[in-house]
């Protein structure tokens, strides 16, 4: 059973919230707070394994008690608000700061996003599979990325990572190999995404588009949509963006194509590549890793 906590200051919103979730069998609502100061204390005494929080809050508003729950008691945190709707800088910063996913709140009469279907529920059970563990503080295990000898950098990355992101982009130089990263979420957030982990990396970090050559010192993010990002069968090695089903229950899936064909790449040719799989790893050691 998913222990969740409901923080959102509207009584509506927090009732629409329930009524939505209350045929969920596996989801099973413990707190609902009507700010942060209520939220703190429902954390602390009822341990959830998942919380939704509004952003748009009085007193402390709800991306800065977020990145107050993640520096003191990390949980999965799902932002639903319609402050973050796709594009915002809201978005990209609620991400940052950790929130697993992004979510549009639906209106006062109850109205829920035309692609709902279930969607905030899967979010919740996807959300409540993340771990924190306490790690000490370590040295930093990367110097800044560049000046290496790999040709190319490829990095898979799922729920929760765009925090990551943030603390690892930031050491990519402006000579760094070409990188590519499929990184999990709606491809409504990618722009928002995109921007907000160029402006934080020496490196430049932009959308992957099909047909551009790679270049060092370029960061091609997939965008999220319901293509696959790959690579075309070329010596100069060119973006491939390619439609089709999910792969490991993913669109765009770093196993349906990148994986692959690097492995393809180092087998046939004289190329370095460098693949860091953060989907393999906890949160926490996301984090230690990027730190």
């Amino acid at each position: 059973m998913i222990r969740l906590v409901i923080v959102d200051d509207s009584p509506t919103i927090r009732a629409i919230l329930a009524a939505r979730l209350s045929g969920e069998s596996d989801v099973r609502i413990v707190g609902m707070a009507a700010d942060a100061r209520e939220g703190r204390e429902m954390i602390r005494a009822l341990d959830p394994d998942v919380i939704t929080l509004d952003v748009e809050m009085p007193g402390m508003n709800g991306l800065d008690f977020l990145e107050k729950i993640m520096a003191l008691r990390p949980k999965p945190v799902i932002v639903i608000s319609g402050a973050t709707q796709a594009g915002t800088a809201a978005t990209a910063r609620a991400l940052a700061l950790g929130a697993i996913h992004c979510y549009a709140k639906c209106d006062r009469s109850g109205n829920l996003p035309l692609d709902d279907y279930g969607r905030l529920a899967q979010l919740i059970r996807e959300a409540s599979h993340v771990r924190f563990e306490a790690v000490a503080p370590t040295p930093s295990r990367f110097p800044a990325i560049g000046g290496v000898s790999s040709d190319l950098i490829a990095i898979a990355s799922s729920t929760g990572g765009v925090e990551a992101l943030q603390k690892l982009l930031p050491r990519f130089t402006t000579d760094c190999p070409s990188t590519l990263i499929v990184q999990h979420f709606n491809a409504q957030l990618a722009p928002a995404i995109a921007r907000s982990l160029d402006s934080t990396s020496p490196a430049r970090v932009m959308l992957a588009e099909p047909g551009v050559m790679l270049k060092p010192g370029e960061i091609y993010l997939a965008p999220g949509d319901d293509r696959h990002l790959g690579l075309a069968s070329t010596p100069d090695l060119k973006i491939a963006l390619r439609r089709g089903p999910p792969v490991s229950g993913h669109v765009p899936s770093a196993d349906s194509e990148v994986l692959p064909f690097l492995e393809g790449l180092v087998a046939n040719s004289e190329r370095m590549v460098m693949v860091l799989d953060l989907r393999s790893l906890s949160f926490d050691d996301r984090l230690e890793l990027a730190a």
